[in-house]
């Protein structure tokens, strides 16, 4: 060992018995040979990575070392076998050392010991230890580094206050509750929240009483099923605690159990008065954005009716108008009055379907139609105009599209009838003509005219809500700024796109595609579910109920023109007496109507005895808000037509209230069906 350094520069230890003995080398290699002889046993010694150590338990001699010795201190196993246990350690530590040894060999088992091991480079280095006998009768010494063991205990200690902190920042609190014993534990901030003190111990019950009295039959509950049947809980209640102020708590448990059954419940506790606060305030917010809502839509609905009902006078009165002779200037001036009163109810109907696609309340009915037959209703309502400018325009259907396609004929034909007309408005001369393709299921419209164009910059912009191409253009053209917004979500409605190609000084190209099927032509004998079919009706024996004066000569002349017999009274009360000693074939039922409205009158028609309870009829109404057919068929009524009132479109709101009545329906059970539905 001359090798050894500074470390083992003395020759002399304490042996067995407190003296000092001289290490007996020869008999240590020996031993070292017989014990080392597996190969397998030593690869395994020297797998571990604790010091390890077998000792001669009379000599205290170390017989073998493994390789952590190398890794940990610097001395190979050969320069520690036959060294004495009480040499490589400080020796501050070797009497104490050699005490434990002898109460070893004595039977005893010793504690723990903290221990300085000598490095071959003069330091020492802390480590933990214990010994024990083998049945060989040797000693057994393993070592674990200390300072590791402390880095780590360092380690867990740093993640301990980290998740302290971060519990402590969430503002959540823990406990556990001891089902044995009956003991509650908390921490600080659960304590803070309840308003105990670090040595308040309180039972179930007391902790149970802090709740508010609503919410302590919904706790105990809990607690007992989470013991009993291992049933966790999650409870947001109020709270009153040993404040005077009322909170509201989260309180979260669960059981924790082992062989013989729950043990304790663990859980979390969490002041959430904050939270709840936040709820009432946007459940307020809710409330209150809903009743805008409902107020918005009881405005329109009443600006509606107020708008379209004189409205149905003005357009009625100027049709009349028209009927009769007039001199050319004459003529030409009710004519323009009657376009200014339809724009102004296109920008009436723009505001309303602007609201329906906002509250989405606008739904599309699918049926089967002839695209061809609405391509050129369309342009025969647009003619109008453009002979007035002076406009060529027409329409071309090519070869490829179905004669019927499968959509909403409605809105389709909404969308057209806005491009057409825009471009026939902003065109002064020239062309306007309409193409219409179909390719893979899509129905492709093109709209393209040779107007004034637009810049890019108007392009931009043009679909949006209230926006116009510049104020000079509103000035000169007109308009709600509503019609291509409308145009756009409709056409996103039907699972399309709209877009615009233009030039200034060239004109535009306006186009959209929307998913359109093929669809399958009416079958024989049938009318056709086409918009633009013709109503044919026998003379009718027709009571008119409506309270506007102007309105029932505009009724009446519709239906004095059809060939239709009219008798007309101006409120419910009059329509029920007529509808009982009268003998009518159809009833025209205006809905709001001074001493009794339409919908009241509609009842007691239906509850009559007699074969008049049976009549068919049709609501006439100023309102067109989603919902209203919906009411006007559930109180009754056959059918509804909306003023102002166009022939085509009462006609045929009559003709499918005679087929219904024809069809045998009872109008009680009918009613009743559909308030269910």
């Amino acid at each position: 060992m001359g090798s050894s350094g500074s470390v083992f520069g003395w020759s002399r230890a304490l042996g067995p018995t407190g003296g000092l003995a001289a290490p007996r080398r020869g008999i240590v290699q020996k031993d070292i040979e017989v014990r080392g002889s597996a190969a397998g046993t030593t690869e395994l010694w020297d797998a571990v990575p604790d010091l390890l150590a077998r000792i001669d338990s009379d000599r205290w001699t170390l017989v073998q070392v493994n390789s952590a010795w190398w890794r940990h201190t610097g001395w190979r196993p050969e320069d520690l076998q036959g060294r004495l246990l009480t040499e490589v350690v400080h020796p501050s530590e070797r009497a104490a050392l050699g005490q434990v040894l002898q109460d070893l060999a004595q039977g005893c088992v010793p504690p723990r010991q903290h221990l300085t091991v000598a490095r071959r480079d003069g330091s020492y280095g802390a480590v933990e230890a214990r010994m024990r006998r083998a049945e060989s009768g040797a000693i057994v010494f393993s070592a674990r580094d200390a300072a590791g063991r402390d880095a780590r205990f360092t380690r867990t200690g740093e993640l301990v206050r980290r998740l302290r902190s971060a519990v402590e920042m969430s503002g959540i609190g823990v406990w556990e509750y001891e089902t044995e014993s009956g003991r509650i534990h908390w921490d600080a901030h659960t304590r803070a929240i309840i308003g105990v003190g670090p040595s308040d111990e309180l039972s179930v019950d007391q902790v149970v009483q802090l709740y508010a009295p609503e919410a302590r039959p919904v706790v105990r509950r809990s607690v007992e099923r989470c013991v009993s049947e291992r049933e966790p809980f999650d409870l947001e209640v109020p709270f009153d605690g040993r404040s005077e102020r009322r909170r509201w708590v989260r309180v979260v448990g669960r059981a924790v159990t082992d062989g013989a059954g729950v043990r304790r419940l663990i859980g979390t506790f969490q002041d959430v008065t904050a939270h709840k606060e936040l709820e009432r305030e946007l459940r307020a917010s809710r409330l209150a954005a809903e009743q805008m809502a409902t107020a918005k839509d009881h405005f329109l609905a009443t600006m509606s009716h107020e708008i379209r009902t004189p409205m149905s006078g003005v357009l009625g009165m100027l049709d009349m108008l028209l009927e009769t002779e007039l001199s050319p200037t004459q003529h030409e001036r009710a004519i323009t009055a009657r376009n200014s009163a339809r724009d102004l109810l296109d920008i009436l109907n723009d505001i309303l379907d602007h609201t329906k696609l906002e509250n989405r309340e606008l739904e599309l009915e699918i049926i089967d139609f002839d695209i061809e037959s609405l391509v050129d209703g369309v342009i025969q309502l647009s003619s109008g105009r453009a002979v007035e400018k002076n406009v060529a325009i027409g329409y071309t259907v090519d070869a490829g599209v179905p004669t019927w396609v499968r959509g909403d004929p409605t809105r389709l034909r909404q969308v057209l009838l806005n491009l057409v007309g825009n471009a026939v408005k902003f065109t002064e001369e020239g062309t306007v003509s309409v193409d219409v393709t179909h390719e893979a299921g899509f129905l492709w419209m093109r709209v393209v005219d040779s107007g004034v164009g637009l810049s890019s910059e108007q392009q931009g912009r043009l679909f949006q809500r209230f926006s116009q191409a510049d104020s000079s253009v509103h000035r000169r053209y007109g308009g709600s700024g509503l019609g291509l917004s409308i145009c756009r979500q409709l056409v996103e409605l039907m699972g399309g796109e709209v877009g615009v190609e233009s030039e200034v000084g060239v004109g535009s190209t306006f186009w959209f595609f929307v998913r359109a099927s093929q669809g399958r032509p009416p079958e024989r004998g049938t009318s056709s579910d086409s918009p633009e079919a013709s109503v044919s009706l026998p003379p009718l024996r027709v009571l008119a109920a409506e309270d506007n004066r102007v309105n029932q000569m505009v009724l009446k002349n519709l239906l004095d023109k059809a060939g239709h017999q009219v008798s007309v009274v101006a409120n419910g009360v009059e329509a029920v007496e007529q509808a009982t000693a009268g003998s009518f074939d159809l009833v025209l039922m205006d809905v709001q109507m001074p001493e009794m409205d339409g919908i009241e009158a509609t009842r007691k028609i239906r509850d009559l005895p007699t074969a008049a309870a049976r009549v068919p009829i049709v609501a006439l109404t100023a309102h067109a808000m989603k919902g209203d057919r919906e009411v006007y068929l559930a109180h009754g009524m056959d059918d509804y037509a909306t003023k102002p009132l166009v022939g085509a479109d009462l006609f045929a709101a009559m003709a499918r209230a005679m087929a219904t009545r024809s069809a045998g329906a009872d109008p009680k059970a009918l009613a009743a069906g559909r308030a269910q539905a």
